[in-house]
């Protein structure tokens, strides 16, 4: 079966030829050598894992009444709310937040602890000043930085009050990504066949 490639090295060939571009004798080389590439549809690469809407946070205490992982804060509140799994973005960089609301630890130390594959990344510390309050920590993840995180949420004597626990996984491209992919395939393709069966000076001469 012809790929969408071979189609495409056919039809650029055909409209060389018709523009005197191209010998017409050149043609059948061209069909030939897209046939034996469109033979050659092999695929080795393995499907991305997809994403899991699980909920990565375990409330530990009474203190903390809501936590939430997010991309983002609006007036200090969360916006999307993200799972287990998050992937890194093209530019290969995103901040994580994670949200909480609090109580009944107005003037008590609050730490916000970042690790990555058990070993501590960051330490935020938080004072709360009223007794119910929102308190919110953020880390940026780049693409050297995939792997398992958790956040942990504790007092000075290491009391436990929340946790979260979630993977980073590579950016996954997107169909319109893999697309523009492809184009560059077919142009490389089309540029490594063209220059196969060369255009002779006549016919360039001709055309000018």
């Amino acid at each position: 079966m012809f790929t969408r490639i071979t189609l495409l090295l056919l039809v650029t060939a055909r409209r060389f030829a018709w523009k005197g571009l191209l010998p017409i004798a050149a043609v059948l080389p061209l069909t030939l050598a897209a046939a034996a590439f469109a033979g050659d549809d092999s695929d080795d690469t393995k499907p991305a894992a997809s994403g899991s809407n699980g909920n990565p946070i375990t409330l530990h205490s009474e203190h903390i009444t809501q936590a939430q992982l997010t991309p983002s804060l609006d007036n200090k509140a969360p916006t999307e709310r993200l799972g287990q799994q998050i992937f890194m973005n093209e530019r290969g960089l995103i901040r994580i937040y994670l949200f909480t609301e609090m109580e009944g630890l107005n003037t008590r130390r609050v730490f916000f602890d970042w690790y990555l594959e058990d070993e501590r990344q960051a330490r935020v510390t938080v004072r709360p000043h009223l007794d119910q309050m929102r308190a919110s920590t953020s880390k940026f993840i780049d693409r050297n930085m995939l792997g398992n995180w958790e956040v942990r949420v504790v007092l000075a004597d290491d009391t436990l009050l929340t946790s979260a626990h979630f993977e980073v996984l590579a950016h996954e491209e997107t169909p319109g990504e893999q697309d523009e992919d492809e184009d560059k395939e077919v142009a490389e393709a089309v540029t490594q066949v063209l220059e196969v069966t060369p255009v002779s000076e006549d016919i360039l001469s001709q055309q000018e």
